[in-house]
This record gives C-alpha cells, structure tokens and sequence, in this order.
C-alpha cells in the first residue's frame, strides 16, 4: 500500500506578506488604542498569587491596598509641595514687600508664610471700604462670628451686614430663629450661594444689592462721599462661603455706571465691590481649650492635624449618634474611641496584627465632615 503524503506546510509568498501585513496592521491598531485608553490596555496581574487556602490571606491583601493607598499619598503631597515650591519662586517682589502690613485684631493660626498672605487681604477690606459684609455659616453662626472685628468696625463708623450663608443644609425654622437673633443687632440677609455646579441655585442676592444701595445712600450723605463711591468689602472664616458669594454678585456687573478700576466690581452707581475677601481666624486660648474648634473653623487640612482624635469629640458632639451610624453603617457606639474602632472595621482598614490606626480613621471622619457629607447644624440656646 502506497503511504499518503503528508501536506507540506510551505506557503506561498503572497500568503505570506499577507499575513505579515495583517500582523503589522493589527501591532498599530493595538498602539493606536493604548494611546487613547491607557488603563484598558495594561493587562498586567495585579494580585499577590495568594492561595485561596492560606490563613491571612484577607488581611495580607488589605495590608496590600492599605500600602498602595499610601505610596500614592506621598505621591500626591509630594506633587503638591513641588507646585507650591515654584509657585512661592514665581512671586513677584511686590507681592513680598506687601506681606510687611500691620497684625490683624484676630490672630491666625497657621503658618507664617500663608499668614503673611492673607494679613494683607484683611487690611485691605477693613481699611478701604466702607459697607463691610461678614459672612457666617447658618450650620454654625456663633462659631463663625468673630465680635471683636465687629466692634472695630462699628467703632470706626462703618456700617456691617451679617450674610447667612449655606441656609439650605439647615431646616427653615432654625434659619429664622438665627435671623431674628442676629437681626436685634445687625441687618441680616439669609442667601444660598449658586456654586458651578449648581449655578441657578442662587438666593437672596438680589435682596443683599438692595441693602448695599440703601445704606450707600445713607453713606453718601455725608460730606466726603459725595464725589467718590462707596466701596463693599467681604471678611468671614475660611470656607464660610466668601469667594462664592463674590462670584455671584460679580453676576450683577453694571456696565452702565461701570468704574475702570482694578479690583473693584461695578454694583451700581456710586456703589462698588471689592473683589478682595479678608480672611478672619478664630483665636486661640492660652490652654489650648479650644484647638479643636480652631481646627475645624480655620480649615485646616485633616492631614496636618498632629492629633486628629480631639477633633473627632467635637464633631461628635455637633452630630447625632443616628447620623453618623447611618453615615457609616455602624452600631451604636460608647465614645469617640470606640467610634473610630467601629469605622474602621467597616472600611476594612484593620490591620495584620488586628489593630486599628486611630489616626488615619479620624482623618477620614473629619474630611467627611468637612465635605457636607455628615448633615450638622447648631440649634440656637435656649438662654438666648
């Protein structure tokens, strides 16, 4: 019997340049799309290769994530010090020579460098202005009032409107009992500032120009006003709503009577906006009674708190204990301590050894709390 013959497996060279071209043509879409989405075409394993069987392998792949989260921190702040490293190179020598104004009634609680910064902002708004606008947050109006600058610019005969920001993260009763307590005082206009995201959602703007225009008025009828305009400032504590609330009365720029003049907004005739806010700090005590409040007020940065867990006892006393279980699906808790114990377990950041690093899970609380993520708010006292 004749054997078969096996194919041969030879091509020819048209076959073969052709699939040589559909390889190089499949290599270029393959760049082409790595390009466009670099996460979707890095197909490397990311596991540890831990056996399904091995005693700790849940805790060794959180000590794993908890390692990764870490590096990519550093990383972070280390980009973050580089950006502020050039930015403080790229000053020029009149913004340092500003920096020699006179202290603030209140002093700050923060770096020097930074402080040197916002000092000449203050000055500027106390100084040049005659129509002061402070700004105090409705989730804590006591807290962020400051009475000694009040008193300093009652004393210089100027005239102060309290704005109420942030009225829509508190229930309308507790809104109008703050009004009427502040109102005994002071005009006090309640608004919601529109923020980018939101940027219809703005209220009690237009009441707020209406006050600056009467009290202009009043202001003109004084001798030394009569050829010169009045001039708005803004003051109030960090993140109470500043910036904002300037952006929104940007929005209201007459052009018609507009003043040519740098830093300074448009709001009608012979009435002005500076586009400047003064930043006020809480004061510190001598016995550091209250350097929690001093953190959280002054806005500083969770991770540069040496002792994140005072401010935790704070925060817990501002919140019910059925918000923040809620917020963290945890049971009911005993103290402070064994809240932060309960967070943790919940966001799984226990580590090998079964212990929980404190720290970390305040830093946590208090970025939650600084984001609106836990709703809080002050009740006015019933001695008041």
């Amino acid at each position: 019997m004749v054997p078969k013959r096996h194919k041969s497996k030879r091509l020819s060279l048209h076959q073969k340049y052709k699939i040589e071209k559909r390889i190089l043509q499949h290599h270029k879409k393959a760049r082409r799309e790595a390009r466009k989405h670099p996460k979707k075409a890095s197909k490397k394993d990311s596991s540890l290769g831990i056996p399904n069987n091995f005693p700790f392998k849940e805790e060794l792949l959180l000590q794993a994530e908890e390692e990764k989260r870490r590096i990519e921190e550093e990383k972070q702040q280390k980009k973050a010090e580089r950006k502020a490293a050039k930015a403080q190179n790229n000053l020029t020598p009149t913004t340092t020579a500003n920096t020699t104004a006179p202290q603030p009634i209140i002093a700050p609680v923060i770096s020097k460098t930074k402080q040197d910064s916002l000092v000449v902002d203050f000055m500027t708004v106390t100084e040049n202005v005659e129509i002061v606008l402070e700004v105090i947050d409705a989730r804590d109006p006591i807290g962020t009032r400051t009475l000694e600058i009040e008193e300093s610019i009652i004393g210089n005969n100027k005239i102060l409107i309290i704005v109420m920001t942030k009225i829509d993260l508190v229930p309308r009763e507790t809104v109008n009992e703050w009004v009427q307590y502040f109102g005994a005082e002071y005009p006090v206009v309640p608004i919601v500032n529109g923020t980018p995201e939101n940027k219809n959602k703005s209220l009690g703007i237009d009441t707020l120009i209406k006050y600056c225009k009467k009290y202009r008025d009043t202001v003109k009828d004084k001798d030394d006003f009569k050829e010169k305009p009045v001039t708005v400032g803004v003051i109030g504590f960090p993140g109470s709503g500043k910036y904002t609330l300037i952006e929104n009365l940007r929005k209201f720029h007459d052009k018609e009577h507009e003043i040519k003049v740098d830093s300074l907004i448009t709001l009608g005739e012979n009435l002005t906006l500076l586009d400047c806010p003064g930043v006020v700090f809480a004061l510190q005590e001598e016995d550091d009674s209250n350097l929690a409040e001093i953190m959280i007020r002054n806005c500083v940065k969770p991770k540069l708190i040496d002792q994140p867990e005072i401010c935790v006892t704070t925060i817990l006393d501002r919140c019910t204990k059925d918000q923040l279980c809620k917020m963290y699906k945890i049971p009911p808790f005993i103290d402070y301590n064994d809240f932060l114990l309960q967070v943790g377990r919940t966001k799984h950041l226990v580590k090998l050894n079964g212990r929980i690093n404190t720290s970390d899970i305040a830093i946590i609380v208090i970025t939650d709390f600084k984001q609106n993520r836990v709703p809080n708010y002050t009740v006015l006292p019933k001695d008041h």
